[in-house]
């Protein structure tokens, strides 16, 4: 705290150093010759990486706790960490355009669901339990699974295709 004007100033530093981190994970580029399934993999990587970093999982864990406190303090920072998640937004919409995830599926909502399926394994437990992260096997796996799930309800015939 010695570095800080305030408590509010170290909280804001806090956010800001998850928002850094979180842009690590590149946001997905559609790709309408290649497998969603595979794409979805790949930007899941990227996420499982960051999920699986104890300083960032720490970091969490400190803005969490103060979020509980002063709720009203982070609204804007947190506001921007989710904009990260309007990258695989842009990707739902770009699938759709493309006639391979159901159009009837509110693309914010379905990403909201894929990425609480991955925190539900890979970043709940670490942060509010103390858990150690997932092993690459686990990870795998969680991926694997949350994918199958996501695509078993959004893809179409010609999505699940290709």
């Amino acid at each position: 705290l010695d570095h800080f004007a305030s408590k509010d100033d170290l909280f804001e530093a806090i956010l800001w150093q998850l928002w850094e981190q979180s842009q690590t994970v590149a946001p997905p580029v559609y790709g309408a010759d290649t497998p969603l399934r595979a794409q979805l993999l790949v930007f899941l990587q990227g996420k499982m990486r960051l999920l699986g970093d104890a300083g960032f999982i720490e970091l969490s864990r400190v803005a969490m706790a103060e979020l509980v406190h002063a709720p009203d303090r982070a609204h804007g920072l947190l506001d921007r960490l989710s904009e990260k998640e309007e990258g695989l937004v842009h990707w739902v919409r770009d699938a759709q355009g493309d006639g391979r995830i159901r159009s009837d599926v509110e693309s914010g909502h379905a990403v909201h669901q894929l990425q609480a399926m991955v925190k539900a394994f890979a970043f709940w437990p670490q942060l509010a339990l103390g858990q150690p992260p997932l092993g690459t096997t686990e990870q795998q796996q969680v991926m694997r699974d949350c994918v199958d799930m996501f695509l078993g309800f959004c893809a179409t015939q010609r999505g699940d295709a290709g």
